[in-house]
C-alpha cells in the first residue's frame, strides 16, 4: 500500500497582505511607491540603533507599514479645499505645525500650485479659515481609521498604540497633547522617520539635517534626532535605491508574522475596505461586488479553487482607486479627457500594486478586469474576449450590476429593474458577456428578504441614519431625507457613536462597510 501523500502546508506572510496597502496608502497620500515601506524599515533600524528592545522595533515596523491608512478616510473633507486631496494630504505631511512661519510659508507656497492664481488664495484664504476646526477632527478619524484596520489585520496592542499617537508631538502640542516620553516610542521613532523621508525627498542633505534639528524638541524626540544624525549614512543605506519590497521581507523583525490560508479572503476584505471608505458613494462596493460575482460564479458551476480566486480578485478590484482626486471621483459633471486617463489609471494600479505580493499576484490580473470589455472598448488593457477568461467576464458583469444599484455623484442609484435592463443592453451591445450577465441575473432575482438583526444593537432608524451619515450628509439634510428634526438626527447619531465605539464619520463608515450595512436590496 502506497503511504498518502504529504501535505505541503502554505505559509503566507503577513508582509505580503499589508505590503499592498501600505503602497496602496502611498499612492492615497500622493506619496512615491514604497514611502511606507521605507518609513517602516527606517523607523525600524533606527528604533534598534537607539537601543529599544524589540517589542518597539516591531513596533516601529509594522505601525510604518499601517502609520498612514487612515489618511484617506478623509478625503472627502481635504478634497473641499481644493478637489485633489493626494496633493492635500502630500503638502500636510511635510509641515511643522507647530510653527507659523512654516505653516504659511508651506501652504501659499505648496498648496494648489498648479492653480490659477485667483483660486490658489481662494483656497489659502478657506483653509486659513477652516482648518482649526477641521484638522483636529480628520486627525481623530486617521488614528481610528488606522487602529481599526489594524485590528482587523491582526496587529497587537503595542502597533494600536503606535497608530493612536500618530498625531502627537514631543513639545505636547498633538492631538491629545501626549507630552515627551509618555508617547510610544516607536510613534516617536516614526516621527523622527518620516520627517526624514519627507526631508530627504525634498531637499539637499544639508537643508534636510537642519530640518530636522530645528523640529528637534518641537514634534520630534531629540535624542531620537541625535541617533539619526549620528548614523545617517548607515540607516539611510537600508532604504536607498530604487525598490525596498524585497528588502522590507528580508529584514522584517523576526520572527515572521504569518497567516493562514483560510484568512486570506479576511485580509481581503480589509484592503477593500480601505479602498472604498475614500469616497462616500462607493462604501461597501467591494464586498457588493464580491457577494453578486461569488452567487454568479455558483450559478457558472466554477470550480472552488476558481470562485475562491474570483472572490478575492472582487474584493481587491478597487485598490487602486486610492490614486485618483476625490475631485475626480465625486465630479458631479462631465470629466475631461486628462481626468479621465486619470480615472481609468486605476485599474492599472490595482494590478501593480498587487502583483508585489506573493499573497495576491494569482488574482492581480483578474483583480484589474473588471473594466475590460468584450468588444475591447474597456481598461486598462483593452483586452479582446478572447483574452477574457470566465472570472473576469462574470465580475465585469457583476461590476456593473452592482454600481448600477448605488447612487454616484452624476446620477440616483438606480432600481434593481432597471439595473437588469441596463446589463441586458450591455450584452446585447457585446460589451459585456451575454452568459455572465444572465448568471448574475440569475443570482439577483428578487426573492422576500427577511428583516436583518443590526450589529452592535443599532435599531433600524439608526441604520438609517447611519447610512446617509457616511455619505457626508449634514444633520438637517438627513432629517429631511428621513422626515425627523436635526435634533432627534443628532441624537441618534451620538447613540450611534456610542454603541459602535467610534467618534468620526470617517470611521463609522469604515464600521458600516465592514458589518455590510450599505448593500443594496438583493437576495
Amino acid at each position: 500500500m502506497q503511504p498518502d501523500p504529504v501535505k505541503v502546508r502554505v505559509v503566507i506572510r503577513l508582509l505580503d497582505v499589508i505590503g499592498p496597502l501600505s503602497l496602496a496608502t502611498d499612492l492615497g497620500n500622493g506619496r512615491p511607491l514604497e514611502t511606507a515601506l521605507r518609513c517602516a524599515l527606517l523607523g525600524a533600524d533606527l528604533a534598534r540603533a537607539h537601543g529599544f528592545p524589540p517589542e518597539d522595533v516591531g513596533a516601529a515596523f509594522w505601525g510604518g507599514l499601517l502609520r498612514f491608512a487612515g489618511c484617506t478616510a478623509t478625503s472627502v473633507e481635504e478634497a473641499s479645499f481644493g478637489g485633489d486631496d493626494l496633493d492635500f494630504r502630500r503638502v500636510m505631511m511635510s509641515i511643522d505645525f507647530g510653527d507659523p512661519e512654516d505653516v504659511t510659508a508651506r501652504v501659499s507656497r505648496d498648496l494648489s500650485r498648479n492653480d490659477p492664481e485667483p483660486e490658489r488664495k481662494r483656497q489659502r484664504e478657506d483653509f486659513f479659515a477652516r482648518a482649526p476646526e477641521v484638522a483636529p477632527v480628520a486627525m481623530t478619524a486617521h488614528c481610528q481609521v488606522a487602529m481599526r484596520l489594524a485590528s482587523r489585520l491582526g496587529m497587537g496592542a503595542a502597533v494600536n498604540e503606535s497608530l493612536a499617537a500618530y498625531h502627537e508631538r514631543w513639545d505636547g502640542g498633538g492631538l491629545n497633547e501626549l507630552r515627551g516620553e509618555a508617547i510610544p516610542p516607536s510613534a516617536r521613532v516614526l516621527s523622527v522617520a518620516q520627517a526624514v523621508l519627507s526631508a530627504t525627498t525634498a531637499m539637499s542633505g544639508g537643508e534636510a539635517r537642519s530640518v530636522l534639528e530645528r523640529r528637534a524638541g518641537g514634534p520630534l524626540d531629540p535624542s531620537i534626532v541625535a541617533t539619526f544624525l549620528s548614523r545617517a549614512p548607515e540607516l539611510l543605506g537600508t532604504i536607498s535605491g530604487s525598490s525596498v519590497w524585497e528588502r522590507a521581507r528580508e529584514y522584517e523583525p523576526e520572527p515572521h508574522r504569518t497567516v493562514e490560508p483560510e484568512r486570506l479572503l479576511e485580509l481581503a476584505r480589509v484592503l477593500g475596505d480601505y479602498a472604498n471608505v475614500k469616497s462616500p458613494y462607493t462604501l461597501g462596493h467591494a464586498q457588493g461586488v464580491a457577494r453578486v460575482a461569488v452567487a454568479a460564479g455558483r450559478r457558472a458551476r466554477l470550480d472552488s479553487a476558481v470562485l475562491s480566486s474570483l472572490e478575492t480578485a472582487a474584493l481587491l478590484h478597487d485598490l487602486g482607486r486610492v490614486s485618483v482626486p476625490n475631485g475626480i471621483w465625486d465630479r458631479k459633471g462631465p470629466l475631461g479627457a486628462v481626468e479621465r486617463d486619470r480615472m481609468r489609471d486605476h485599474a492599472r494600479y490595482t494590478e501593480k500594486i498587487l502583483s508585489f505580493s506573493p499573497a495576491f499576484q494569482s488574482v492581480a490580473q483578474l483583480a484589474a478586469s473588471d473594466h475590460e470589455r468584450m468588444d475591447a472598448s474597456g481598461y486598462p488593457r483593452q483586452a479582446s474576449a478572447s483574452s477574457l477568461p470566465i472570472a473576469s467576464r462574470i465580475l465585469a458583469a457583476a461590476d456593473v450590476y452592482h454600481a448600477l444599484l448605488e447612487e454616484r455623484p452624476h446620477r440616483a442609484a438606480h432600481s434593481p429593474e432597471d439595473a437588469a435592463r441596463i446589463l441586458d443592453g450591455e450584452a446585447t451591445a457585446r460589451r459585456l458577456d451575454t452568459a455572465a450577465v444572465k448568471w448574475v441575473l440569475d443570482a439577483m432575482g428578487h426573492g422576500t428578504r427577511q428583516r436583518r438583526a443590526w450589529p452592535a444593537g443599532l435599531s433600524d432608524r439608526e441604520v438609517d441614519v447611519l447610512r446617509l451619515l457616511t455619505r457626508g450628509l449634514t444633520n438637517k439634510e438627513i432629517g429631511v431625507a428621513l422626515d425627523i428634526s436635526s435634533r432627534t438626527v443628532q441624537q441618534h447619531t451620538l447613540n450611534i457613536y456610542e454603541k459602535i465605539g467610534v467618534s468620526t464619520r470617517a470611521a463609522a463608515a469604515l464600521f458600516a462597510s465592514e458589518h455590510d450595512l450599505l448593500a443594496p436590496p438583493g437576495p
